[in-house]
């Protein structure tokens, strides 16, 4: 959530479950977008509503305005993460290929060349919403806009990269594997990870 105290999480069919004061609002019904995989949910901080993107690269809005979706094709790849930027009314949506799709307010700062045999796993803000992060499942960061490295342009995890999230002060970021794991750049920290938990 915009003040840190709570989060969401989305079930591949679209179920939205809340913790701390995120305001859960409803799930996607069957249908709802089609019956794509759900790859992501994002908080819009003006409206306090929701938006939920799926494989097949569309966006369903939750009690936030609808944007529009990824207009997709055999060449761009499925869509795999979305982000909406601080200031609202907006968001990002990339695929597994490296293409992003800027809606609303949202500023589009380029995409990803993608090497064969590697696709993007997820994408995250910086605090500001002028730029933003690109990880590859296989560990490499692209940085667009004013986002800014803080370690190797490849990481070696020993696990494939599942999420990124940025530091309150965009000064650094945290990496998740599928396996769990979390790997700290810059001045995030493992004392500092999800920041919105107690203590």
């Amino acid at each position: 959530t915009p003040d840190r105290h709570g989060y969401y999480l989305v079930t591949r069919s679209g179920q939205v479950l809340t913790f701390g004061d995120a305001r859960n609002l409803g799930s996607l019904a069957a249908g709802n977008g089609g019956s794509a995989p759900v790859v992501g949910i994002a908080v819009d901080p003006v409206t306090g509503g929701y938006w939920i993107a799926r494989s097949n690269g569309s966006v369903i809005g939750v009690g936030a305005p609808s944007l529009g979706s990824f207009g997709l094709t055999p060449v761009t790849g499925p869509a795999v993460s979305l982000a909406a930027i601080p200031q609202g009314e907006g968001y990002y949506l990339v695929t597994a290929n490296g293409d992003v799709g800027a809606f609303g307010n949202a500023l589009p700062y380029g995409n990803l060349t993608v090497h064969a045999g590697q696709s993007v796993a997820a994408m995250a803000t910086t605090p500001d919403g002028l730029g933003y992060y690109l990880v590859t499942k296989g560990g490499t960061l692209a940085t667009f806009g004013n986002a800014q490295p803080f370690g190797a342009a490849v990481m070696h995890l020993g696990a494939p990269v599942a999420a990124i999230a940025v530091s309150v002060d965009g000064f650094g970021f945290w990496v998740v594997t599928t396996k769990g794991s979390v790997t700290s750049y810059g001045d995030a920290s493992s004392t500092k990870f999800a920041g919105f938990l107690p203590g």
